[in-house]
């Protein structure tokens, strides 16, 4: 038996048994794990509100041999985002970032690049200092540091840049990156001027959360891009990204 402590969040929550919460937690040691909260959902004292839905929290957790499930004996809350869970778009914003690391994290690979990319997120949403719009730069930001590095400002063959008024382009996920209409539609469409905040910097990879921030608002639909390309990857969706924001 070893016992581990590490930051992270708390990603979801199901039941195992009438006392017991299996909690699916995104954390900076381990990536995604899986750990059984013994009588929290008998009695919330146990844990009290700690495991609620994106909570930062320092987690004690007991790994054994005989089962790949860990246990949580203790969550101290090291923040709750009440700004951002009391807003429906920052809410929404917050589930997409960590629904989308929870999705391309390898299980038991430390994951403390992508954790801080999430912390200073979380942080930015909270106090405003990342328009919601922004977020599929940092979707994308996310998906570089997973060692994926898409290309959607350019045609993956002649180079061209996407324009407004252009047909449909194809998104290639095999190829990484996306095709134009001159050289043949393969793979999911995609709107071209959904592509223009990727051609801007909004790849991500390269720019801090501040300059992300700069960049000109993309369209609402520069957030599917990032979707089917994380479906492809996965076979899963982001299934917050479905949703869009009310302001």
């Amino acid at each position: 038996m070893r016992i581990r402590e590490t930051a992270g969040w708390v990603a979801g929550l199901h039941p195992f048994s009438e006392s017991d919460w299996v909690a699916t937690l995104y954390t900076e040691a381990q990536g995604k794990v899986q750990a059984i909260a013994k009588g929290a959902r008998r009695s919330r004292r146990r844990f009290g509100g700690r495991l609620d839905l994106l909570n930062r929290c320092l987690f004690r957790l007991v790994e054994k041999e005989t089962t790949s499930l860990l246990r949580l004996e203790e969550a101290d809350l090291l923040a709750s985002y009440q700004g951002m869970k009391g807003d429906l778009d920052r809410l929404l914003g917050g589930m997409q970032m960590l629904e989308t690391a929870c999705l391309l994290a390898p299980e038991g690979e430390s994951q403390q690049a992508v954790s801080a990319v999430l912390e200073e997120g979380f942080s930015r949403i909270e106090d405003g200092t990342l328009p919601l719009d922004r977020v599929p730069g940092v979707l994308m930001k996310i998906v570089s540091l997973e060692g994926y590095h898409p290309e959607f400002g350019h045609c993956l063959d002649c180079g061209r840049i996407p324009r407004r008024e252009d047909r449909p382009w194809g998104l290639i996920a095999a190829r990484g990156g996306v095709r134009c209409p001159s050289c043949g539609i393969d793979g999911e469409s995609v709107a071209p001027a959904d592509l223009l905040f990727f051609a801007s910097g909004g790849e991500g990879a390269g720019l801090s959360l501040a300059e992300l921030s700069r960049l000109s608002p993309p369209t609402p639909g520069a957030i599917d891009v990032v979707r089917k390309y994380v479906r492809a990857l996965t076979g899963k969706e982001i299934r917050s990204a479905g949703l869009r924001w009310t302001g």
